[in-house]
C-alpha cells in the first residue's frame, strides 16, 4: 500500500507563483499605468516649434477655422513668449484646433522654465488671490491709487499674461483660446467681488460657462484689434473689414476699437504679423490687398 510521504513535494519544472502583494510587482504595474495615464506632452524646443509652425492661411485650409481663432491660437497667445508647441505633431492629429490649445495650456504650465527678466510677474503685493491659471490682481502705487485691477490670465510661475476680461463670455473665450480649465473661478468668485461687485458675479458666471470657438453665425460685433503701444500713433485707423468664413455677399463694414498694450504679455497678433499674412495670402473672403487698404484708410 501506497503511502504521502510528503506533501511539499512539488514536481519538476514547478515554479512557485508570486505573491499580488510583491513589492517589485507592484511597483512595476505602477509605474506602468503611470505612463500609460500621463498625458502626451504637446511641447518641444523653440528651434522645432518655428520650423513647423503653419501661418494663418494654412490654420484656416486645414481646419476651416475662423481667422480670429486661427490667428489666436498661432500668435496671439505667445506674443513675445517663446512658442514651443510641437506644431508638427499638432498639425498631424485629427484636431489640431484642441490640440494646439492643449499645448498652449502645458506650455504656461511648466515651472522649471527661467523667469523672464522683461516682463511682469504677479506678486504678494497686488495679488489679491489665484487659482490655476487664473489671479485677481489690485495694484496700487504709493499714494493708494489704483493702477491695473481685475482678472488675470498667469502661468504656472505667476507670469502676466492678459487681461482675463470683465464679462463670463469674454473670460471664458480667453480660458479657452489658451487650453485653461475654468473650474478654480469658482473659488476667486469672492476675491474678485472685492475688487468689483460685476467681477465677482462674471468670475462666477464663466466658471460654468462652456467655452467656444468663434462662430459664423455669432451677432458681429466691432473688433478689438491690440496692438504694441508704440504702433499705435502709426495708424489712424477708420475701418475694418474681415470676414472669419468665406460668402459671397460683400464683407460688412464696423468700426474698430484700437487698445495700447505692453508688448510683454500674450495679446492678439502683432501689427507686423498681420500684415506679413495678409501681403503673402490672398484669403478666399478678402483679397490682401483689399485687406491692408481697410487698414490704412483714414
Amino acid at each position: 500500500m501506497s503511502t504521502i510521504s510528503s506533501v511539499n513535494n512539488q514536481p519538476l519544472g514547478y515554479v512557485a507563483p508570486s505573491s499580488v502583494d510583491s513589492p517589485a510587482v507592484s511597483n512595476n504595474f505602477g509605474q506602468t499605468l503611470a505612463v500609460a495615464q500621463a498625458p502626451k506632452s504637446w511641447l518641444t524646443t523653440a528651434e522645432t516649434s518655428q520650423a513647423h509652425r503653419p501661418n494663418i492661411k494654412e490654420f484656416m485650409d486645414r481646419l476651416g477655422a475662423p481667422f480670429l481663432d486661427a490667428s489666436e491660437l498661432i500668435y496671439g497667445v505667445v506674443g513675445s513668449n517663446t512658442d514651443v508647441r510641437d506644431w508638427s505633431a499638432i498639425m498631424a492629429t485629427d484636431d489640431p484646433m484642441s490640440a494646439a490649445r492643449q499645448a498652449t495650456g502645458q506650455m504656461y504650465g511648466r515651472t522649471e522654465t527661467t523667469p523672464r527678466t522683461d516682463a511682469v510677474y504677479m506678486g504678494a503685493s497686488d495679488t489679491v488671490a489665484k487659482e490655476g491659471n487664473f489671479a485677481v490682481r489690485l495694484l496700487k502705487d504709493e499714494n493708494n491709487k489704483v493702477l491695473d485691477q481685475g482678472l488675470k490670465l498667469i502661468d504656472a510661475q505667476g507670469l502676466l499674461l492678459r487681461d482675463a476680461g470683465s464679462n463670463p463670455e469674454t473670460i471664458a473665450r480667453n480660458a479657452w483660446l489658451f487650453g485653461f480649465d475654468t473650474q478654480p473661478l469658482a473659488k476667486l468668485a469672492q476675491a474678485a467681488a472685492s475688487v468689483s461687485p460685476d467681477l465677482g458675479r462674471a468670475v462666477q458666471q464663466a466658471s460654468i460657462t462652456a467655452p467656444a470657438a468663434n462662430t459664423a453665425t455669432a451677432v458681429p460685433q466691432a473688433p478689438v484689434l491690440t496692438m504694441a503701444a508704440e504702433n499705435v500713433s502709426l495708424l489712424s485707423l477708420t475701418g475694418l473689414t474681415a470676414q472669419t468664413t468665406a460668402q459671397t455677399t460683400a464683407p460688412a463694414k464696423v468700426e474698430p476699437f484700437v487698445t495700447a498694450q505692453k508688448d510683454d504679455q500674450a495679446t492678439s497678433p502683432s501689427l507686423q504679423q498681420v500684415l506679413q499674412e495678409a501681403a503673402a495670402n490672398a484669403f478666399v473672403h478678402l483679397d490682401s490687398a483689399t485687406y491692408l487698404n481697410t487698414l490704412f484708410k483714414g
